[in-house]
């Protein structure tokens, strides 16, 4: 008796932690498409409150706006990125790049911001190969970097940081994510064909990546676009460090291959205004440093 009794009050528990992780609205966050050429992608056509507060929303392109895509009267700009753009769970919608940056330009510019947490450069350019709507419709575009981006495409690795679906136990993903740091592979039935643990560290292959780069961006040139900015972004150990060998050549081999291609390159390094403060953690800036990267980025378009 005492042994179905305990059983009962176990399953009491876990049916109201259930119940109670449900209602707070950690559940509520973006899922993903995988395949192997773009790796993964937000799935389009969603939206939802991270914890009852956080807004987001992901309109029929995978942007992180609500609006549907269409070109405008207005100057549109695509921003492309990784999880710089993207933002993530712990910011609200108005609080990430593409809404700052729509704040700093104004009414004159609609933006149109696209990512995914750890997309390389090759995630990037799938995505502007798969959606020549978008180049053609767009007015410029806004490409943001940092020197972990040209390492080969990331491809999709556990459900723990690109859910493919809702979880069915709640409390089983968040035991999984926050606890166990993702070390349960898959919490949903999984097709690991094409799964790869990340290439090391090469530098011939970021050499060729750099080569590709130069070369989308002579693509591009062709579109006559009216806006074209790259922007590089440091690391918090980049930032403070008072000179980075690796950082700072990466830096000169982007701007060169920008500069031939007649846009404008942005090392926000060199910014006086950012600062070790702007950073949440070892990558991401808080909502006050996306604000004040929104203003950079927004002057340096002014430039042209």
């Amino acid at each position: 008796m005492k042994k179905v009794s305990l059983s009962f009050i176990v399953l009491l528990i876990a049916i109201f932690s259930e119940l109670g992780l449900r209602f707070v609205g950690i559940g509520n966050f973006p899922i993903y498409q995988i395949d192997p050429q773009i790796g993964y992608i937000p799935a389009p056509h969603q939206s939802g409150k991270f914890l009852q507060k956080n807004k987001w929303a992901f309109n029929d392109k995978s942007m992180g706006v609500a609006e549907r895509f269409q070109g405008s009267e207005k100057l549109d700009l695509l921003v492309i990125g990784d999880s710089l753009v993207y933002g993530g769970n712990p910011y609200r919608q108005d609080e990430k790049l593409g809404p700052q940056l729509q704040k700093k330009l104004g009414s004159s510019y609609q933006v149109w911001p696209v990512g995914a947490p750890s997309w390389g450069f090759l995630n990037e350019k799938e995505y502007l190969e798969r959606h020549p709507e978008v180049i053609a419709e767009i007015d410029g575009m806004i490409w943001v970097f940092n020197s972990g981006d040209f390492q080969d495409r990331s491809q999709w690795w556990t459900d723990a940081t690109h859910p493919r679906a809702k979880p069915i136990c709640l409390g089983y993903y968040v035991l999984n994510k926050y606890l166990l740091e993702g070390n349960l592979k898959s919490t949903f039935p999984a097709f690991l064909f094409w799964v790869k643990e990340p290439a090391p560290f090469s530098t011939k292959l970021i050499d060729q990546e750099i080569e590709s780069f130069g070369e989308k961006m002579q693509e591009l040139k062709a579109n006559h676009f009216k806006k074209r900015l790259i922007v590089f972004y440091p690391n918090i150990m980049e930032e403070e460090l008072p000179s980075n060998d690796r950082y700072e050549s990466l830096s000169l081999r982007l701007e060169e291959r920008a500069k031939a291609a007649g846009a404008l390159f942005f090392d926000l390094r060199k910014s006086p205004h950012w600062k070790g403060s702007d950073y949440r953690d070892g990558i991401h800036p808080t909502a006050e440093g996306y604000e004040t990267m929104a203003a950079e980025v927004a002057n340096q378009l002014g430039r042209e």
